[in-house]
């Protein structure tokens, strides 16, 4: 479900909205309501965000919610078509409908929208007829479309099976910010982290750090065995993970169990963070 549109607390006598709220909000709202009844798409769309599940002391109207997304749709507003298409696809407020979802999902992937594009793909998976809406949302960055074009590569359907190329598509979502593609990162490369070299496991563990994807970070640092010197800042990363709960619950004492380790093998930061804690507490052991 989409972000309401919340800009527009406002009072209006003709949606029931009490004459107490502040005069400005009134007249923003009012505002809104002139410019959508003369057919401007963008304030109906805005207006229908609201009214779907109402604000303040506007009520929830969701028959007029959804005329107005209609009236916006049918004008081309892309993200009222997308979120048409969206709601037949679901069955969620209108009724199931795949051929309704398709044609406002085309409609609006034929405006250049991503998410629409995206939409489109996905529901007309597994046909190959996906595969051209699918390439324009990737090609426009959009995070979710490349986890599912790297889905379908580390699968092998529809396209041809190509494990590197979905491990780039997985962590360029994830450097869009898309947590959720490191789960797919793991998926995909857990069942050989144990065949990799100890130096390989760390330097791809900095690789998903960098990325913020700490989850499968610290799968690969977990991995680590050997204790030199060249894998001291493994043992700082893991004490990070531990000590700030990313990726892994907290835990005080194997984070600077991990960082004594570090310190040990002669990493400067884990030093000085064990430097500063027994500075704190002169009686701590780890």
């Amino acid at each position: 479900m989409r972000t309401l549109v919340t800009i527009f607390a406002a009072a209006a006598l003709t949606i029931g909205v009490s004459m107490a709220m502040p005069p400005e909000m009134l007249k923003s709202w009012q505002s809104l309501e002139r410019r959508a009844e003369a057919g401007d798409s963008d304030a109906q769309w805005r207006m229908a965000g609201v009214l779907e599940r109402g604000f303040d002391t506007i009520a929830p109207d969701t028959t007029r919610a959804m005329q107005l997304v209609r009236s916006a749709a049918e004008a081309g507003h892309p993200a009222a078509m997308n979120y048409l298409g969206y709601l037949y696809g679901e069955g969620v407020i209108l009724p199931q409908s795949a051929d309704s979802s398709i044609y406002w999902l085309g409609k609006a992937a034929a405006t250049g929208d991503a998410k629409g594009a995206y939409n489109l793909a996905y529901r007309l998976l597994p046909d190959t007829t996906a595969l051209p809406w699918l390439r324009k949302a990737v090609a426009a960055d959009l995070p979710q479309a490349r986890v599912l074009m790297g889905n379908l590569m580390a699968e092998g359907r529809i396209v041809r099976r190509d494990s590197a190329a979905a491990s780039a598509l997985y962590s360029e979502a994830l450097a869009s910010g898309l947590r959720d593609a490191q789960l797919h990162l793991l998926n995909l490369e857990g069942p050989g982290i144990r065949l990799m070299s100890d130096e390989g496991k760390y330097q791809r563990a900095k690789e998903l750090w960098d990325l913020g994807g700490y989850t499968a970070a610290v799968e690969y640092l977990k991995a680590i065995t050997e204790r030199s010197p060249q894998l001291a800042g493994a043992y700082t990363l893991l004490g990070h993970a531990y000590s700030r709960g990313l990726g892994t619950e907290y835990d005080f004492a194997k984070g600077n169990a991990s960082y004594a380790l570090a310190a040990e093998l002669g990493d400067p930061e884990a030093a000085n963070i064990m430097t500063e804690l027994l500075e704190l507490f002169p009686d701590f052991k780890p």
